[in-house]
Formats: C-alpha cells, structure tokens, sequence
C-alpha cells in the first residue's frame, strides 16, 4: 500500500512538472471504455484476443454447464482478481452462482488456462511512437495450489522479474504479443503458458488484460532492493506522466472513473448518477 501511495505521489508531481492534470491519466484506455454499463468490460476485451490465445468465457445465466471443470468464476469489472472464485465442481459452481444473485454485477465464467505458469506483461507505451517506454515480464509463482487465482491477496503467490533475463528480440516478441492484443497505452497482460520459450513463442492463453489501474507487479520480487523499487517506480511514473500529456486528445473524455467507482453500488443516488453520466 506504501508502495502503491508512493507511485500515486510521484506520478502526480510529474504531471506538475510536465503541466499535464493527473486525472488524465483514466482517459489513456478511454477507447476501450463499456460506456453502457460503466466499466473496461471483460467480455469486450475478450473479443479482441486473437483466437489462438483466447480462453473459452461467457456471462453466466445461472444454467449453462461448463464442458469441464475447473473453471473460473469472476465479475465483469474488478481489479487484481478481486471476486474471483474458483469452482471444481457443479456443487461449488451453484454455491458461487447463490453468492454472486445477491450482487448486482454481472458473473462470467471462464474455462481454466492450460498451461504450467503464469506470467504477467506490464507495459507503458512511449509517448512520442509505437515503441514500449516501460515493459516487463514477471512470473506469478504458486507452489501449493494447481489452479490458483494469483494475486497480491493469495499468500501462497510470489512474484519473480524475469525482465533483467530477456534479450532484445525476446522483449520485441513480448512487445508484439501486447500490441496485437491492443493499442494501451497502459497495460498488464496475464497470460499461462508451460515455459518462457513457449510464451515467446505464441503458445500461451490470455486470461485477462488489465487497462485499469495495472500495477507493476515485477515490483514485487522479494530480491529487488528498495532501491531498485524506487528507481523503477519512479522512471515508470515519469513514463506515464509524459503518456498522459501526448494522450490521443481527438475523442471527448469518458467518465471512466466515476463510473467505474459507482459500478455494483446499490441505491437511488448511484444509478441516478449513472444515468446522468
């Protein structure tokens, strides 16, 4: 949470720095934006994964069965795998599926990713061309479960750079790998696959772009010095201030945060403000 404060700080004095406005910075995937129901849709996203990487996903009716299981419960919008829920069985799918009919948020269900690891490419796209400011790959490592939902939340998940180990063709794949799936110019692609090679070589399945709020997660490796953190934190700020001032200005601002906040928030006043929006 320091850490995260700390980031949020720094990227506000850039955009001082620079005279850009912080707030700005909800408008960088703002094309990617579900104006319609307030959120970076997981299902439209989804859309836009080449087929040779896309994992089976569908908004649940409540009746559709699953060819097989596991298979991965999750809300239409959330952050960091928040109410993500994994089900191995029909019993465990219809106790989730009571859970989420008391929320107002729509459930998807999503087919379990083959593949050994699970790897996580952040990247911030130069502000002046098509070439990556910032990107690194970090792998989510898990040794007690078989299926986990890897977060910052799941205490068994540790998180390796992997970034320091990849040659200049290899970030160039990994660079062309996230521009296929999109022009971010922020973003964090989880993807599984059995090793590196075969991630670098196209064979992996996406299990989810981030567009939101995607946090550099190569900033969790234990073996980093806090002075390497700093260092990249702040480089990695500095990039995103400049992307935010030579954002794409052609398109009106969407409310991408408001509306992103006020999503599965029940009362009058919240789906008044939706609507207004």
């Amino acid at each position: 949470m320091l850490l995260r404060c700390a980031m949020v700080l720094a990227y506000i004095a850039f955009c001082g720095v620079i005279a850009t406005r912080p707030c700005k910075y909800f408008q960088l995937n703002a094309k990617y934006f579900s104006r319609g129901p307030g959120i970076f849709s997981k299902l439209r996203i989804d859309r836009m994964i080449p087929a040779e990487w896309r994992l089976q996903q569908w908004a649940d009716d409540g009746v559709r069965a699953p060819a097989k299981y596991p298979v991965f419960a999750k809300p239409e919008w959330g952050q960091n795998a928040a109410g993500v829920r994994r089900a191995d069985n029909a019993e465990q799918l219809r106790r989730i599926r009571d859970d989420f009919a008391r929320e107002e948020a729509r459930m998807l269900i999503q087919e379990c990713a083959p593949g050994a690891n699970e790897y996580e490419i952040f990247s911030v796209r130069h502000h002046r061309d098509a070439r990556p400011a910032m990107l690194t790959l970090t792998q989510a490592c898990n040794d007690h479960e078989t299926h986990p939902v890897n977060s910052i939340n799941n205490r068994h998940t540790r998180y390796a750079d992997l970034t320091a180990s990849l040659d200049a063709a290899q970030r160039d794949a990994l660079w062309e790998m996230v521009r296929r799936l999109g022009d971010f110019p922020i973003s964090r692609v989880c993807a599984r696959a059995d090793s590196l090679g075969a991630l670098l070589r196209g064979a992996f399945h996406v299990v989810e772009v981030n567009l939101f709020l995607p946090m550099p997660l190569n900033l969790l490796d234990r073996a980093h010095s806090r002075a390497h953190v700093l260092r990249f934190a702040l480089a990695c700020m500095w990039r995103l201030a400049l992307a935010t001032r030579h954002r794409d200005k052609r398109a009106a601002d969407a409310p991408v945060f408001i509306m992103s906040m006020l999503y599965n928030r029940r009362g009058a006043f919240a789906r008044a403000l939706r609507a207004r929006l």
